[in-house]
């Protein structure tokens, strides 16, 4: 794909042609976003409008989209499971984003879509580690940093349903042998919805420092000595959290983020589209008819009522049954 915007444009009619190639370029690369029509003034822009990336494979690709976004005058760029967990700091997404350095620092990378649809500051976290009293020492400092934690696994495959259960994991711990550690991040970077999760690996003796230089480049995997302190463990997994997705969203992020999710989410739908498949966040979103909001169960529901699946129809109608029941009862 060639670079986004090549080249100033020449007063207001070189601006709208500039404007045309970008959002080509940004279609090419495969950009969700609910935009609004383009305002005359750049000061005019929507500050709130994000622009989300899903299953990215290509650095260029990243690269040329930020340089897209920052010629049209936005600046919030999201990536989703991205293949590679690197991909920002890559030297071609790098190259091919030329002047849009401010949008790569900027940009979030989350597990999934879906995982906008959750409660604002919500944070869950998975243990990996046959170790029971490990275990319950590392659930401690996790829950004190504001994580759920998921029950104790020892291999990331057996949390499987779990994972499945609740809209994303924000942050692994492993504590096995090092060889097992890197089958289990390998793994872990082959799911679909974990392959962009910081990973912190608890490893022991050789196996720290083998592990240390094969990771040294992966920014979203630390290693770290099985003996290390409470403290230590703490900020590795607060520094990691932050410099991988920027930390956890304020409430008032979580709430725009998730209101642009579900209209994205129901464009999709209504479009049907195969590729984006909406049913793939169809547990997560009947999770979400339990919100306590009644705006976004109406909304949830009506994203849900064009998934042709069994147990989205139930639900549906469980709700339905529901409503009714309560209505009856004033």
């Amino acid at each position: 794909m060639g670079r986004a915007g090549g080249g100033k444009g020449g007063g207001e009619g070189g601006g709208d042609k500039e404007r045309a190639a970008t959002i080509g370029a940004a279609a090419e690369a495969g950009i969700l976003a609910i935009m609004p029509p383009a305002p005359t003034d750049r000061a005019d822009r929507d500050p709130a409008t994000r622009f989300v990336l899903v299953h990215t494979s290509h650095a260029g690709n990243v690269g040329a989209a930020a340089r897209a976004i920052k010629v049209m005058g936005f600046a919030e760029l999201v990536l989703v499971a991205p293949r590679h967990a690197d991909v920002l700091c890559r030297e071609e997404t790098v190259a091919m984003a030329s002047g849009a350095a401010d949008v790569l620092v900027r940009a979030r990378v989350v597990p999934t879509l879906a995982a906008a649809v959750r409660d604002p500051g919500a944070q869950y976290a998975v243990v990996v580690s046959p170790d029971s009293e490990r275990y319950n020492s590392i659930r401690r400092i996790l829950e004190a940093q504001g994580f759920q934690v998921l029950p104790s696994v020892q291999r990331i495959g057996d949390a499987q349903s779990e994972i499945n259960a609740v809209p994303g994991i924000d942050v692994i711990v492993v504590n096995l042998t090092s060889d097992t550690t890197r089958e289990q991040i390998d793994e872990i970077r082959r799911n679909d919805r974990l392959a962009a999760t910081p990973v912190v690996a608890l490893v022991s003796g050789e196996g720290y420092t083998t592990l240390g230089r094969i990771y040294e480049r992966d920014t979203s995997t630390a290693i770290r000595p099985l003996g290390s302190g409470e403290g230590e463990i703490r900020n590795t997994i607060a520094g990691l959290v932050e410099r991988t997705s920027g930390g956890p969203f304020s409430s008032q992020e979580a709430q725009a983020y998730r209101d642009r999710a579900l209209d994205v989410m129901l464009n999709l739908a209504i479009s049907g589209n195969a590729v984006l498949s909406v049913s793939d966040a169809s547990e997560t979103l009947i999770a979400s008819l339990e919100s306590s909001n009644p705006i976004i169960r109406l909304r949830v529901a009506e994203i849900l009522s064009y998934v042709n699946n069994e147990r989205v129809q139930i639900a549906l109608a469980d709700m339905a049954m529901n409503a009714n029941l309560s209505e009856g009862e004033r």
